[in-house]
């Protein structure tokens, strides 16, 4: 069975944050935020994302890094370490180990609570 690029891809907001947790305080701040903004959607563009062109991914984009501006942290620094602190019993369990990676997770990032990443957390 042969699969298509569209199953392969990442999901629009994983990338997104990607590129964010790459930014510097330099690149986020006031004065560089619209700049950094463009740059990174050129470069999603690339990927084959619309993003530049398309009002609801850019939303996406700027939305992300202004969640990433009042939380101080990118949020695949909080989702690196939660992963990191796993256990075998977690593990062994993906389901419960997921709920609650989301659970402890959406605290910071309520995003990250919603039906659609769930499932994408799940996959990763």
């Amino acid at each position: 069975m042969t699969t298509s690029d569209a199953t392969e891809k990442k999901p629009l907001w994983l990338l997104i944050e990607e590129n964010i947790l790459e930014l510097s305080s330099e690149d986020l701040s006031e004065e560089n935020r619209e700049q950094t903004i463009q740059r990174i959607a050129g470069e999603l563009d690339n990927t084959g994302y619309n993003v530049s062109r398309h009002g609801g991914n850019i939303l996406q984009l700027r939305w992300a890094i202004d969640e990433r501006c009042k939380v101080g942290r990118p949020l695949m620094k909080d989702f690196n370490d939660a992963i990191a602190a796993l256990t075998l019993e977690d593990v062994a369990d993906p389901i419960s180990a997921n709920a609650k990676l989301v659970r402890d997770l959406g605290e910071a990032w309520p995003k990250l609570k919603g039906s659609e990443r769930k499932a994408d957390v799940l996959r990763i």
